[in-house]
Formats: C-alpha cells, structure tokens, sequence
C-alpha cells in the first residue's frame, strides 16, 4: 500500500472520530438543555444565588438542579438500607 495513501486514510480516520465525538457532544448538550426549563432554572438561581459570591449562571443552575436531585434520590433510596 502506498505510503502517502495510508497516512491520508489514517487522517481521515481521525477526522472522523473526532467529529462524532463532537456530534454526540453536542446532541448531549442540546438533550440537557431541554430538561429543565428556563422558568424552573431562573427561579434556582434566585434561590442559590445569595449563597454564591460569583453570578450563576443557566449552566450553575442546571448543575446545582442535577446535584440536588441526585442527593435526595440517594437519600430516598439508601433511608432503609442501613445496617444496625
């Protein structure tokens, strides 16, 4: 195989693996940011904002959200599964 030919196959096999990392990235970013609304995520931000020197933003308030909602589904599930 020619030397030239294998090294633009192997750039090409890059190119494309990079950009479906890119593409699935991005789809992930557009899933999440429908999953709350902007209304649901303003309204956290009111809430946290007076516990936080530095302006929250949509992204914060999405975080905050998911950490909270993990917590207390820990919390919900783990409440019996205490060993005395």
């Amino acid at each position: 195989m020619d030397p030239l030919f294998k090294r633009v196959l192997f750039f090409y096999l890059i190119l494309r693996e990079i950009s479906l990392i890119i593409y699935r990235g991005i789809n992930m970013a557009k899933n999440q940011s429908s999953k709350y609304s902007k209304e649901f995520l303003d309204k956290t931000i009111k809430v946290w904002q007076p516990y936080c020197p530095a302006p929250l933003s949509l992204n914060d308030a999405r975080e905050i959200t998911e950490n909270m909602t993990a917590l207390f589904d820990f919390l919900i599930n783990n409440d019996g599964n205490q060993k005395e």
